[in-house]
């Protein structure tokens, strides 16, 4: 299980400190990192079981493990259901972080691996082309010719280089971290900032009938997230995905607040 590491602050994210709040305080939380490292040791060759407790094992066992009461356990669990933290998944409690932390595992290794093989590569290729340099110049005079090619010299201006950045999609990023305290899990966090936001404009040319700037768009994504804020269900979003997906409830909560304003005016 050398995958598996328990983050030295991890008392400090979202679900810990909602954890350390609860009404079961430090209590709970160790049984959280308890629960975790249960179903970590349950990782093995059967990928069907990942995420999941080992088969056999009930409320009372857990609860045992975990230090808790049978009614303390299910006061905990239930807690933890509610905030999206563990799951009943096929009758049996599930943690969907722990799919997350193995697959940043594999890609931090995957990255490694490549690294090293970018490096030997380019050693090689080193390599080769001094050999090949050396074969030339015992072989072949040389001869000196410097020509200055024509507006791409030394002299010539040179254009600023473009940021290719999203502006938008830079401060939907910061936002989520700046709310939630962590960075979205979306495997392609970018990719779907990008959709989020071209779903936003779309709203906005729609309602306005003209192209939004981004100064609106930002002003959009701070309400919904403010309004995210006071729905029971977003206290541990952990993607960028969710937060698109709900946002058909935020436009529908905007034109009912639009219609009511209008009710009340006439």
């Amino acid at each position: 299980m050398k995958w598996f590491e328990q983050s030295a602050t991890e008392y400090e994210s979202m679900v810990g400190r909602q954890l350390l709040a609860s009404p079961g305080g430090v209590k709970w939380y160790g049984a959280y990192i308890i629960l975790k490292q249960i179903i970590a040791q349950n990782m093995n060759d059967d990928m069907s079981t990942w995420g999941y407790v080992e088969k056999g094992e009930t409320k009372a066992t857990l609860a045992e493990k975990c230090g808790l009461s049978i009614d303390e356990f299910r006061l905990f669990i239930t807690f933890c259901n509610d905030r999206f933290i563990f799951e009943q998944r096929n009758e049996k409690l599930f943690c969907q972080a722990i799919l997350e932390e193995k697959n940043r595992y594999a890609k931090i290794q995957e990255r490694k691996v490549k690294r090293l093989q970018t490096a030997q590569n380019a050693h090689s290729a080193h390599t080769d082309t001094h050999s090949a340099q050396n074969k030339v110049h015992n072989h072949i005079p040389q001869t000196h010719t410097h020509i200055l090619p024509k507006g791409n010299g030394a002299d010539a201006p040179k254009e600023p280089l473009k940021d290719r950045r999203d502006e938008n999609i830079e401060f939907l990023l910061s936002l989520f971290k700046e709310t939630w305290g962590y960075e979205p899990t979306d495997k392609k966090p970018r990719f779907v900032a990008h959709n989020f936001i071209q779903n936003i404009q779309s709203y906005l040319k729609k309602e306005r009938s003209k192209e939004p700037t981004p100064e609106i768009i930002q002003a959009v994504l701070r309400s919904y997230v403010t309004y995210l804020k006071t729905q029971s269900w977003a206290a541990n979003i952990q993607k960028l995905e969710t937060m698109k997906l709900k946002f058909s409830l935020f436009k529908a909560a905007v034109a009912d607040k639009e219609n009511h304003a209008k009710n009340d005016s006439t």
